[in-house]
């Protein structure tokens, strides 16, 4: 597949994960944690674990959304990217939780130091994507709104590849890592 198939192709596969925002489902955190997980790989060319994933939100997501980086929590911290690595990706990937198993908690992520909604819902409550959410159970966390969050991904897909088209190692290594690791896709297709 070359960077212009995949350009497109994630595209429609984010476009997509959209579709299942109408009701409400969380499976469209899920693949947005699982599209970063794969972007972040692209760009490095290799996996390089959790370090890769935050320098990916902290280097192509801040520009996107410059919250991913200057979000400051109310205990003053201000690690957003490995809240995202920690919680959404580990807690909600692998455990379907905003609660990171014991493992992750000896790191540096935090229990439900993400929260999840869907737009109708943030517009009913007043409530904005990457702001400071306590909610009714007092938690210090970001709010994520899961179609700005996919728009959000939508615009780094543009991003990545936008940069490629002048970038010939990063085009090498996005080259190279379709090659290694080819996106899941139907046989069919």
């Amino acid at each position: 597949m070359n960077i212009l198939v995949a350009k497109q192709y994630f595209h429609k596969l984010i476009s997509a994960a959209k579709e299942y925002c109408v009701d409400g489902t969380p499976l469209p955190f899920v693949l947005g944690a699982c599209f970063i997980d794969y972007f972040c790989k692209m760009v490095d060319g290799e996996d390089k674990k959790k370090t890769g994933y935050k320098d990916f939100v902290t280097k192509y997501m801040k520009e996107v959304r410059e919250e991913y980086v200057t979000f400051k929590y109310a205990n003053g911290a201000q690690d957003l990217p490995a809240q995202m690595y920690h919680v959404l990706r580990c807690g909600v990937v692998h455990s379907f939780s905003l609660i990171p198993d014991k493992k992750v908690n000896k790191q540096p992520g935090r229990d439900h130091s993400v929260a999840l909604c869907h737009k109708a819902e943030a517009d009913k409550k007043g409530l904005k994507h990457l702001s400071h959410y306590a909610g009714p159970r007092n938690l210090d966390a970001a709010l994520f709104v899961i179609e700005d969050f996919l728009d959000d991904l939508l615009a780094v897909n543009e991003l990545i590849y936008n940069k490629a088209v002048n970038d010939s190692t990063l085009r090498g290594k996005i080259e190279g890592w379709l090659r290694v690791s080819p996106c899941l896709q139907p046989d069919a297709e």
